[in-house]
C-alpha cells in the first residue's frame, strides 16, 4: 500500500491530491488489480482500478493488457469525466 501526494492540472482545474495506491489479488507474476483513490478537497475526488495482465510475447517480450475503471466527483466531475479518463 503506498500513500501519497499527487498535483494535477486538468484544465482549468490545479489541486493538489492525497490518497491511496494498493495492488490487490495478485496472482504473481501473471495478474493484480491496481486500485487507487484521491482527495483533492474543493476540486474533488477520484477513485479507480485497472486489472493489468502479463503474458509471454515473442522475443522474450511481455504483454501487458489492461481494463482500467474511473470515477469522479466534485469540479473534476463537472469539466467532463472523458476530460479526466484521458
Amino acid at each position: 500500500r503506498f500513500e501519497g501526494v499527487l498535483n494535477a492540472r486538468i484544465g482549468p482545474v490545479k489541486a493538489r491530491f492525497t490518497g491511496t495506491l494498493e495492488l490487490t489479488e495478485i496472482d504473481a507474476p501473471s495478474r493484480y488489480v491496481l486500485v487507487g483513490e484521491g482527495k483533492g478537497g474543493v476540486a474533488g475526488f477520484a477513485k479507480g482500478s485497472a486489472e493489468v495482465v502479463l503474458t509471454d510475447a515473442d522475443g522474450g517480450a511481455t504483454l501487458l493488457s489492461y481494463d482500467a475503471r474511473s470515477q469522479v466527483g466534485g469540479k473534476l466531475a463537472q469539466l467532463g469525466t472523458r476530460l479526466v479518463e484521458g
